[in-house]
């Protein structure tokens, strides 16, 4: 069985006030090229499908356009898809009738009362096991679909076909570089929880593209489609997979993804003092589209019109959109850090403990402007409550 996987395409996504819907027709674009060229058998889509549960009308259209598109391609292919973590799952599966009509097969909800509901065949080729995300907290109610499903296809596998396993969560042992904070939301799962009667787990929700190493079986997060934010430093790609029969190891190849717009971080590495940081933007100037994240230093806060004067530069540069600034304050030599007891903060008021913050970190004390501000609002709030 040939297929390609892939996963977190985050339709819908704007970064700041910046729509993508370019990036990702420029991405489809190439998929589709991929799919014409290589003729899979199936196409595996492991979540996160939409980057908002409610996604807008565009972000709609351009799915649909796409699963068109894709089978226009290749009419014999099967296109498997599931939810992930940030898609509404009935939302997702509410066309899925009029999909299956395309070879389209979508798979939003856990369904335990008939794993079958979880197995697509494809015929002579093997067997894919579409299980979607749901969070870690249900896990003691949900994990026993994995098992169901997997027994279904070790009993019907008479002819030891393929079987991949689909599903989007973190498990234990991935590369999260580029994840900023929680994951969404989720902890990590031992991927031996998962059972073992699959050759290929295509696993979503993992933007860096990996294959775990010490995974007994081929376990693999194929990526996400575009830089999803500015710490995604590294090549984004879909996943070319064959295998030959079930128990055989799968041959992989990884397909490099081109961005429409790259992240580009001004310095390249490091951070200057605004002025020095605004003058090497004024001759940064790359061949190719991307989003620029200013580096700077400062001792208080940045200027007030540190904003405008980037607009100012920025408007000569049309294949460049700024995003954001991206801040590190300078604090004393001994680098002490703010320390309170709990006595203290029962003492303090939110304000004193910012206040008092500032003057351990900076080493000065807090701006009166900044402080009159933090007490107008404080001011505020109480006379509300």
């Amino acid at each position: 069985m040939k297929f390609i996987h892939t996963a977190d395409w985050h339709i819908g996504q704007e970064i700041k006030q910046y729509s993508r819907t370019d990036e990702h027709r420029y991405f489809f674009s190439q998929l589709t090229d991929l799919v014409t060229a290589e003729q899979p058998d199936a196409l595996l889509v492991s979540g996160d499908i939409f980057h908002n549960a409610a996604p807008n009308n565009e972000a709609v259209k351009l799915y649909t356009d796409t699963m068109v598109q894709l089978h226009e391609a290749c009419k014999t292919m099967t296109i498997v898809i599931i939810a992930g973590n940030h898609d509404s799952p009935s939302r997702l599966e509410a066309n899925k009738s009029i999909f299956r009509y395309a070879n389209v097969h979508v798979v939003g909800t856990v369904n335990h009362d008939d794993p079958m509901q979880h197995v697509v065949y494809i015929p002579d080729k093997g067997y894919v096991i579409a299980i979607p995300h749901f969070y870690l907290r249900s896990w003691e109610n949900e994990k026993s679909i994995f098992l169901k499903a997997q027994e279904y296809v070790r009993n019907v596998n008479t002819d030891n076909l393929p079987v991949v396993m689909m599903a989007h969560t973190y498990v234990h042992g991935a590369d999260v570089s580029g994840h900023n904070g929680m994951i969404g939301g989720l902890e990590t799962e031992d991927v031996s929880l998962l059972g073992n009667y699959y050759d290929y787990l295509a696993l979503g929700h993992i933007h860096h593209p990996q294959t775990l190493v010490d995974a007994v079986k081929t376990v693999r997060y194929s990526g996400s489609a575009l830089h999803v934010n500015a710490a995604e430093r590294f090549v984004h790609e879909v996943s070319l997979v064959n295998i030959e029969s079930h128990g055989d190891a799968p041959e992989i190849t990884s397909v490099p993804v081109k961005q429409l717009r790259h992240f580009y971080y001004v310095p390249q590495s490091g951070y200057l003092p605004f002025e020095q940081a605004l003058e090497q933007l004024r001759l940064f100037n790359p061949d190719e589209q991307g989003y620029v994240v200013l580096s700077v230093t400062v001792q208080r806060y940045l200027p007030t019109d540190a904003r405008q004067q980037v607009d100012a530069v920025m408007e000569s540069k049309t294949n460049l959109r700024f995003l954001d600034f991206n801040v590190k304050y300078e604090t004393s030599e001994s680098g002490a850090q703010a320390v309170f007891s709990a006595r203290q903060l029962k003492q303090m008021n939110p304000v004193d403990v910012a206040i008092e913050y500032y003057r351990q970190t900076r080493n000065q004390p807090m701006p009166e402007d900044m402080v009159n501000m933090l007490r107008e609002v404080e001011q505020q709030i109480n006379e509300q409550q």
